[in-house]
């Protein structure tokens, strides 16, 4: 996988581990706060939280489709059997006795 690719993924599990914590600490040290302001931090964390957590799954699952389509568009084709018997011997078997100084 690519660097930045896995560099931005790691930093939205961050993030979404950052919201994560900022949402339980509205859940347990909100109490003062109002009811409606609560509520509105509390989805807002937990929102992003699931939205960080759903990317990067969205993003390798876009690369791997982009890998696919790009090993698709240029295939590497090995030598098959048949291929290379309709070879001379001379392009498969170089010649033993390469050593032979010319004259």
């Amino acid at each position: 996988m690519d660097k930045q690719l896995r560099k931005r993924i790691y930093m939205f599990y961050f993030a979404g581990a950052f919201n994560l914590v900022l949402g339980i600490w509205v859940v347990m040290a909100g109490g003062e706060l109002e009811p409606a302001t609560r509520k509105t931090m509390m989805l807002f964390f937990f929102g992003f939280a699931m939205v960080d957590f759903w990317f990067p799954k969205h993003l390798k699952k876009k690369y791997e489709e982009q890998q696919a389509l790009l090993a698709q568009a240029s295939p590497v084709q090995p030598v098959s059997q048949s291929a290379s018997q309709s070879l001379p011997q001379s392009v498969i078997q170089p010649a033993a006795d390469d050593s032979k100084p010319v004259a």
